[in-house]
């Protein structure tokens, strides 16, 4: 029985890490967006995730809200 929590555990953090890299992929995309857009350069391709907490999205499921800056 603990090994298969541990799976389970395991599961989400690998879970919770390929959702996190994904929404930092599209963080950057949105940045070089913006840049291009003001005439900018975006240098070094860092965003940096200022806060994440739960919050309910507009289908009504509770989701990680990641907030990001550049």
């Amino acid at each position: 029985m603990p090994e298969l929590l541990l799976l389970f555990i395991a599961a989400g953090l690998i879970a919770y890490w390929i959702s996190a890299i994904s929404a930092h992929e599209r963080a950057v995309a949105a940045a070089r967006v913006a840049c291009e857009r003001h005439g900018y350069q975006l240098l070094d391709q860092t965003v940096v995730m200022e806060k994440i907490r739960p919050r309910r999205a507009y289908t009504g499921t509770v989701r990680w809200y990641r907030h990001y800056s550049f």
